[in-house]
């Protein structure tokens, strides 16, 4: 991401999907960004907007090895005043950073 800063204009915008739950690698496949890596892939982006990110996705695991859920981000390329106001701006971050999140899709377990 620090190399986007670099593509992108500074002030200008970058949309960002990635698939999130609980923060995991799925070996040769992918990531699935959560409470621990959101925070090191927006670093010096400011949250303008996030999009089809439900409470308690956060922190989800379906125990299946794929993430079919995706956050969309809208990035400026600004640094943040405020690093944790900025992570604030996420839909559920409080929550899940304080373990008060619950099982949002139970019916998929």
């Amino acid at each position: 991401m620090e190399e986007m800063r670099t593509v992108v204009r500074p002030g200008g915008l970058l949309v960002l999907a990635v698939p999130v739950g609980a923060d995991r690698i799925f070996f040769n496949l992918h990531r699935q960004y959560g409470v621990r890596r959101i925070p090191r892939l927006i670093r010096n982006w400011t949250v303008q907007l996030v999009l089809s990110l439900p409470p308690g996705r956060l922190t989800y695991d379906s125990g299946r090895g794929l993430s079919a859920f995706h956050a969309i981000f809208l990035l400026r390329n600004i640094p943040p005043k405020d690093e944790y106001a900025n992570l604030c701006r996420i839909p559920g971050w409080e929550a899940a950073v304080s373990g008060q999140t619950s099982d949002p899709s139970p019916e998929l377990n």
